[in-house]
């Protein structure tokens, strides 16, 4: 998507291939027919009985085929089913793929990139009084994250601390459960430190979503402020208008 532009009215209104313009559009061509085998009986699955995603034809437009010759266009999974048919069916047709988003008049989710998007707080874990010996040993076998770890301080003295897996604390409890660790170790949460999980659909990297993402929020903040100082420098004029009338 990141190497086509959004479509102008004339691409969305074009019925000629020379009308598209390669740079906002993406054509796919789709022909199939199903049909039995040749001394095929019935209880045998017809050819082309169920279409998949992996059966549309990438049709460069203009310049496209050596633009994409190392990354050709194509649907990020190959087994969607887009249909069944029955022997004697068939279908013919062209496809022309325009880039959308979830935004605007005509927006719709199922252009939405994104899968899922969460976040959380970051853990944080304190050992506030030493845990030495077999109890070092115990707390660490509680974590099922494995976040805390032994740290040997010489003549046979070992003692439990924080691992640097605990980024991965989900704050279960299960550490201090017990009452001769509850008041040893400390949980909490950072609240200004977050910690965004990003899944795409495949079709941009998670890395580049979120990048886009910052940038679109800075994009509305900044359209906000400007807003919000127009309304700022209205309302001064009108203050001003008031002061002469009166």
């Amino acid at each position: 998507p990141c190497s086509f532009n959004f479509p102008s009215a004339a691409t969305k209104a074009a019925t000629y291939e020379s009308e598209l313009d390669p740079t906002e559009v993406v054509k796919f061509r789709l022909k199939v027919k199903c049909m039995r085998e040749a001394g095929a009986g019935r209880d045998q699955e017809p050819v082309n009985s169920k279409i998949f995603s992996k059966q549309l034809e990438w049709v460069p437009i203009g310049e496209q085929e050596e633009r994409f010759a190392n990354d050709r266009p194509e649907p990020v999974h190959s087994d969607i089913l887009i249909t069944r048919l029955r022997p004697g069916q068939e279908i013919d047709l062209t496809m022309h793929c325009h880039k959308g988003n979830n935004c605007g008049e005509r927006g719709h989710a199922k252009w939405s990139p994104v899968a899922t998007a969460w976040y959380r707080l970051l853990p944080r874990i304190d050992i506030v009084e030493d845990v030495e010996g077999e109890d070092a040993e115990a707390l660490v076998q509680k974590c099922p994250m494995g976040c805390f770890d032994m740290e040997d301080l010489g003549n046979d003295r070992r003692r439990a601390v924080v691992s640097d897996k605990f980024r991965d604390c989900t704050l279960c409890r299960e550490c201090i459960r017990e009452p001769r660790f509850s008041q040893k170790v400390r949980l909490a949460r950072k609240k200004d430190h977050f910690i965004y999980k990003i899944e795409s659909t495949g079709i941009i990297r998670p890395a580049h979503l979120f990048k886009q993402a910052v940038q679109t929020l800075h994009a509305k903040a900044s359209l906000l402020l400007q807003e919000v100082e127009d309304l700022e420098g209205q309302a001064l004029v009108d203050a001003q208008a008031d002061e002469m009338q009166e």
